[in-house]
């Protein structure tokens, strides 16, 4: 588990200042000057004087690509269930404690104020202090976990064109023990995916001179949109799926910021995005790049990071990573992305 960087912000300030007590007031016991209506003010300005923040980000913060799959895990699938995301971040991260702000910037200026103004006994004041300004630090904190990631902390995204989140369960077969468009199997999944990819079954036949019969009984289906790659890409994908078995994805390697700020249940945008076959289970992958951004309404398959499958498309092949850099985004479809 990570913390949280130590830190507590300047605010704007030259330097930290305890605020000023009245003679009278420090002339009382502790609990005494604490029960007065002065002192909530005090207790205020205390807070706003050294806030504290549990989750800032340090200059020499830095996630691995690992971390960062697995950080986006969490966030999709706290998304997924209507959770918080930060609060399920959480997990991963350990916030600043309070102890650091206090011993090493409220205590000893207290001390020294206290001091100053002729008070030797000032355990029983910082005693007495400590908790409230806590509280109230607690209270003014609008700092989250989410706060420490920033644009350049990137995660592998997956979406695969799956009718169901199930991957085994809609692997697309080839009649060989390798893959080449003429072989593969007619299958439901080979058409929901080619569906989203702007091909119909028909087109694909004529494409491909695939001649086997279907396994099932398939109604047509117009295209969900205009193609996204052209058929000399489509063909490379599958040739070189290297594999008898796999699903289509799109890829992108996007920043965990955008996940954080997505809402799945409307159209997301990847640009640039990359459409690829991969295996699931023994990690194979093969890419070409889309010929336009791509909109994504969520009938149209499943998001994944690179931390929810066996192998990610980094692992398998040790991406070259900014070249697939991209943006994600709830922005509306472009013309020709989608049919109508």
């Amino acid at each position: 588990m990570r913390t949280g960087a130590p830190q507590i912000p300047r605010k704007g300030l030259p330097m930290y200042s305890i605020p000023q007590i009245a003679p009278s007031n420090l002339r009382r016991s502790p609990a005494s000057f604490l029960s007065t209506r002065k002192s909530l003010a005090w207790l205020d300005e205390l807070a706003d004087a050294y806030p504290h923040e549990r989750f800032t980000r340090s200059r020499s913060d830095s996630f691995s690509a690992k971390e960062c799959n697995s950080y986006a895990s969490t966030i999709l699938r706290a998304k997924r269930a209507g959770e918080d995301p930060d609060a399920a971040l959480e997990d991963h991260f350990c916030g600043a404690s309070f102890h650091y702000t206090w011993s090493e910037y409220v205590r000893p200026d207290l001390e020294t104020f206290l001091e100053q103004h002729g008070k030797r006994d000032t355990a029983k004041w910082t005693d007495a202090i400590r908790y409230e300004w806590e509280e109230r630090a607690a209270d003014a904190d609008r700092s989250r976990a989410s706060d420490l990631f920033d644009s350049h902390d990137r995660c592998e995204l997956l979406f695969a064109l799956t009718p169901t989140a199930g991957l085994e369960d809609h692997l697309i077969y080839s009649h060989k023990p390798w893959s080449e468009p003429a072989e593969l199997s007619i299958s439901p999944d080979l058409q929901f995916a080619l569906n989203q990819i702007g091909y119909s079954i028909n087109e694909f036949r004529r494409m491909s001179g695939n001649q086997h019969e279907a396994t099932e009984k398939l109604h047509a289906k117009r295209p969900r949109r205009n193609p996204i790659v052209s058929q000399e890409k489509l063909t490379s994908i599958i040739a070189n799926a290297c594999s008898s078995m796999f699903n289509f994805y799109l890829f992108a390697i996007v920043p965990i910021t955008d996940l954080i700020k997505i809402d799945l249940s409307k159209p997301m945008t990847i640009s640039p995005c990359w459409l690829a076959s991969m295996n699931p289970l023994t990690g194979t992958f093969f890419e070409e790049p889309l010929d336009v951004p791509i909109t994504i309404e969520p009938g149209d398959g499943h998001l994944l990071t690179g931390d929810e499958v066996a192998y990610s498309p980094d692992d398998i092949c040790g991406l070259y990573r900014p070249h697939f850099h991209a943006r994600l985004e709830n922005l509306e479809p472009q013309a020709g992305q989608i049919s109508k």
